[in-house]
């Protein structure tokens, strides 16, 4: 045990795992009283039966510390208040708040419920208010105190989190705000950015994707995986001396500071700061200026993140134009074939009556609505080939140039690549084609089939 926080008073909100349990341990074990805050819920948000908080307090009394729990929720004025409360009623002041309490509820903002928006920015950002609004005022009367908010990279734009990005950013301001009404009082108000494996960052379902992509053999999937890796070696009690430091008089005029810390790492942001800037000539910017001047001033070197998702496939599918793909081989078994047929309702006659077949041109060509099926779903493994991340494809049509003879028993091998793409105008909307095309050759290395198949994502 150490002494660096002795006589000092911490509420930890969201203390009985991840974050906030390293957190409460390593400010006990400089010596500090600990209010532990857990509502005990899952990771959305929902009843759980376990008391995690009562856990954490008992690890802080078996390694000689104080500690008491508390199962009030951040996101409401009340339960903020009943948690400062706790430690004033318990051990008769606070001197540290931090702010980790936090549940998630993913979704992208075209799809996300008024509910599962309200249910992250209570918990976040209400609850960082509620806990740090009910200990600024000790705090004033004592003319001392420490406030260390959790914030996330996720504020900086994270896709399929638009209301844990806005929380999250919003406690970065809120911070600020903080830090500049207190300061004045010898309160110091801070925010960490923590990047550590915990429930939060690291499901099991995103551990069973980093084991997939690690044995699909590809390189792009196994540096995914090797990330997630990664995050696993970062631990939440990397995170907490930081928090520690940040609670002691040592970092007394350490204030308004937003800080990315990671593994062995600890990184001091700056503020948001002008990076161009442009003046009108008249007394304000007209809408024609702006079209003319913006592309070459503010706009030079702008980039955007998330340029149009067809923009970015056509450019990215047009690098394997002309490229031949791993070779498709179809083994034409008589049974087979007829099955297939028949399943697929062709109406052509040839398999269902074989003397009617004998005497066609071809003396026997696969029926050709049953060839197609086969084909289109050959062309949906030769997507999968490109990595084409097209979940929507729709059947362009497809052409079918037959220059020999294909009968049962024949083997065709067939050679695809893709012969084109490009976006097109539709009255839709933006889509964009593709034709793929297979040149089949039979064993004797005849040029037996030819199919050009056009495939269309909007």
């Amino acid at each position: 045990m150490g002494n660096r926080l002795k006589g000092k008073v911490a509420v930890v909100s969201g203390a009985g795992r991840g974050l906030g349990r390293a957190e409460a341990l390593a400010l006990a074990a400089e010596g500090a009283k600990v209010v532990v805050n857990d509502l005990g819920v899952a990771l959305d948000g929902s009843k759980d039966a376990a008391r995690p908080a009562d856990e954490v307090v008992a690890e802080i009394k078996k390694m000689g510390g104080e500690a008491v729990a508390n199962y009030d929720s951040v996101a409401t004025w009340q339960g903020g208040e009943n948690i400062i409360k706790t430690a004033i009623d318990k051990f008769g002041r606070l001197d540290i708040l931090v702010n980790n309490a936090g549940i998630i509820r993913d979704r992208m903002i075209y799809n996300i419920t008024e509910a599962e928006w309200d249910a992250v920015i209570k918990t976040h950002l209400y609850g960082t208010f509620h806990c740090t609004r009910a200990a600024c005022v000790i705090f004033r009367e004592q003319r001392s105190g420490r406030i260390i908010n959790t914030s996330s990279e996720a504020g900086l734009g994270s896709v399929g989190q638009p209301n844990y990005s806005a929380a999250k950013e919003g406690i970065v301001g809120f911070t600020r705000t903080v830090a500049r009404e207190m300061g004045p009082y010898g309160v110091t108000c801070n925010a960490i950015r923590p990047r550590a494996a915990t429930r939060m960052t690291l499901s099991e379902g995103l551990l069973k994707v980093a084991e997939q992509a690690k044995a699909s053999g590809d390189p792009a999937q196994i540096a995914q995986a090797e990330q997630i890796e990664a995050l696993q070696r970062m631990t939440p009690e990397d995170v907490a001396p930081l928090v520690v430091y940040l609670a002691t008089d040592e970092a007394a005029n350490v204030n308004g500071c937003v800080f990315l810390v990671r593994g062995n790492i600890v990184t001091r942001e700056s503020d948001p700061t002008p990076v161009k800037t442009i003046e009108a000539k008249g007394s304000r910017w007209t809408v024609d200026d702006l079209i003319k001047t913006f592309p070459t001033t503010l706009g030079q070197d702008l980039v955007n993140p998330a340029p149009p998702r067809l923009s970015v496939i056509t450019k990215e599918m047009s690098e394997y134009i002309g490229k031949e793909l791993a070779p498709v081989v179809f083994e034409i078994e008589k049974g087979a074939i007829k099955k297939l047929a028949q399943a697929v309702g062709d109406p052509n006659p040839l398999w269902q009556d074989e003397s009617y077949a004998q005497k066609t041109e071809y003396g026997g060509i696969i029926a050709s609505p049953t060839f197609v099926a086969l084909l289109k779903a050959e062309s949906a493994n030769v997507l999968i080939q490109l990595e084409c991340p097209l979940p929507l494809i729709l059947d362009g049509g497809i052409e079918i140039e037959y220059r020999e003879p294909v009968r049962p028993g024949d083997v065709i091998t067939g050679t695809p690549k893709l012969a084109d793409v490009k976006e097109k105008e539709a009255r839709t909307g933006k889509m964009i084609l593709m034709v793929l095309e297979t040149v089949y050759k039979n064993q004797k290395g005849q040029v037996a089939v030819i199919t050009r198949q056009t495939a269309i994502r909007r």
